[in-house]
């Protein structure tokens, strides 16, 4: 069940470091609002256009059920900050701190709407922080990163 509300290529897994506002101010809509306020799509859509170098045609929210429970081992709903489509497709998850069980979580989600989407998916994860170990992770499984800072793990 799908439920949808509604770079130039730097290749998988790549990590940019930026220190620009616009971090920041996703940030701050994301604390003051729901995350699936309009004002923080815009504001992931714009950061990821710059990103990416690409204009997506498609932003949404989405929720698969995972009814067999591959993920969790129980029937349960699997929610995407942001779904971004292109040529190619991505899959957003946007926190404040990203530590490694995030990133495992995330790798693991990110394959499961690969499989129920039945489309290839590119991973992103847009954070203020990140610790070292997560940061290595990304790099290892293939998702692109976009971080303000790396602190110590």
């Amino acid at each position: 069940m799908i439920r949808r509300s509604g770079r130039q290529d730097t290749g998988a897994g790549a990590a940019v470091f930026i220190t620009a506002e616009s971090i920041g101010s996703i940030m701050y809509v994301g604390i003051e609002s729901s995350i699936g306020s309009a004002a923080l799509e815009k504001l992931v859509k714009q950061t990821l256009e710059e990103f990416s170098g690409r204009t997506f045609k498609k932003v949404e929210r989405v929720l698969l059920r995972d009814e067999k429970g591959e993920l969790y081992g129980v029937p349960a709903d699997v929610e995407y900050d942001l779904y971004l489509e292109d040529n190619i497709n991505y899959v957003v998850e946007v926190n404040f701190h990203i530590k490694l069980g995030d990133v495992l979580n995330f790798y693991r989600t990110s394959a499961f709407a690969n499989k129920c989407l039945e489309n290839e998916m590119r991973p992103i994860i847009l954070t203020m922080s990140i610790t070292e170990a997560a940061k290595k992770k990304c790099e290892a499984l293939g998702i692109d990163l976009i971080a303000r800072r790396v602190v110590p793990t």
